[in-house]
C-alpha cells in the first residue's frame, strides 16, 4: 500500500467529512439542538471534549479509507466506485448510530433521521473523494 497516497486520501476525506459536519450540525440543525439542551452537555464540558471528538474522526478516517484502499477494485477504481462505498460504509454506521441515539437518547425522531441522512452524505462525499484519488494506479 502507498503510505503517503493513503494518508492525503485520509485527510481529504477528513476535511470533506468535517466540512460537512460544520454545515449540518452548527447551521442546519441549531434549532433543534436549542430544542433539546437538556440532553447535551453544557458548552464548556463540549468544548474541553471537543479534541477526543476531532481525534476519534480522524482515527475513523483513517480506517474508512484504509479500508478503501485494500479493497478497491483498480480497474473501477474513480469516483463512482467511492461513492458506491462510502453509501455502503454509511448505511453500515448511520443505521446503527441512528437507531441507538434514537432509542437511548431522548430526542426527537426527525433529529435521528438527520443525523441518519447526514452521516450517509458526509461518508459518500467522502467516498467520492478516497475514490477520486484512488482513480489511477500510482506508482508507490
Amino acid at each position: 500500500m502507498n503510505l503517503k497516497r493513503w494518508l492525503h486520501a485520509s485527510l481529504a476525506a477528513l476535511a470533506v467529512i468535517l466540512g460537512l459536519e460544520i454545515v449540518l450540525y452548527t447551521a442546519l440543525l441549531q434549532d433543534m439542538y436549542r430544542e433539546t439542551a437538556a440532553v447535551w452537555r453544557p458548552a464548556p464540558d463540549l468544548a474541553r471534549l471537543m479534541p477526543l471528538l476531532w481525534a476519534g474522526m480522524a482515527v475513523s478516517t483513517l480506517f474508512f479509507t484504509l479500508i478503501y484502499a485494500q479493497g478497491y477494485e483498480r480497474h473501477k477504481a474513480g469516483v463512482a466506485q467511492g461513492m458506491r462505498f462510502g453509501l455502503y460504509m454509511g448505511l453500515f454506521y448511520f443505521t446503527l448510530y441512528g437507531a441507538v441515539s434514537y432509542v437511548v437518547l431522548p430526542i426527537p425522531a426527525v433529529l435521528a433521521a438527520w443525523w441518519f441522512l447526514g452521516g450517509i452524505v458526509e461518508y459518500v462525499a467522502a467516498g467520492a473523494i478516497v475514490g477520486w484519488m484512488y482513480r489511477t494506479e500510482q506508482p508507490t
